[in-house]
């Protein structure tokens, strides 16, 4: 169990009635991994949604083989996780599978959930779980438009290059 107080400081559960957070909070679970430790890898099955608290992961995308170009290059990293920050969505979602592999920078505490159980405490709770998934769906545009944009600037670099 964690404190509803750790919970609340997240905001995709801002707003969320006391009552679902103390609920949600004896679902939660804190856990440490170490520098270089691996917390889920991508392809795999999605089994928690983290709640990141300190340190410091990467999210990282294989890269396919066709589009390795620089020996030992094989993964990407798509995000770094801040406090505050939530990953592992995937486990809330269909088809379940992970889209990238978590990996830890520095040693780092994480709240963790079992997606499963998360989904059916937000079922159970109807309006927190709308206003959950709401959030959710903010953090995840926020999410993939960082990403586009650190791509198109990297391809600006790439274009510069080559005209040079």
């Amino acid at each position: 169990m964690v404190s509803t107080d750790v919970i609340e400081r997240f905001p995709v559960f801002s707003g969320v009635d006391q009552r679902v957070l103390q609920i949600v909070s004896q679902a939660c679970t804190t856990q440490t991994y170490g520098t270089g430790q691996q917390v889920f890898t991508e392809g795999d099955r999605a089994e928690h949604f983290y709640l990141f608290m300190s340190g410091r992961v990467s999210l990282e995308r294989k890269l396919p083989q066709s589009w390795l170009r620089i020996e030992g290059i094989t993964d990407v990293v798509i995000h770094t996780v801040k406090e505050g920050e939530v990953f592992g969505w995937s486990s809330l979602v269909k088809p379940g599978i992970l889209t990238a592999s978590a990996r830890c920078v520095e040693s780092s505490e994480v709240v963790v959930v079992r997606g499963r159980d998360l989904i059916d405490i937000l079922n159970s709770n109807g309006e927190a779980g709308y206003n959950f998934m709401r959030r959710l769906a903010s953090i995840i545009t926020l999410r993939l438009t960082e990403t586009a944009e650190r791509l198109m600037h990297q391809t600006a670099e790439v274009e510069t290059y080559r005209v040079m």
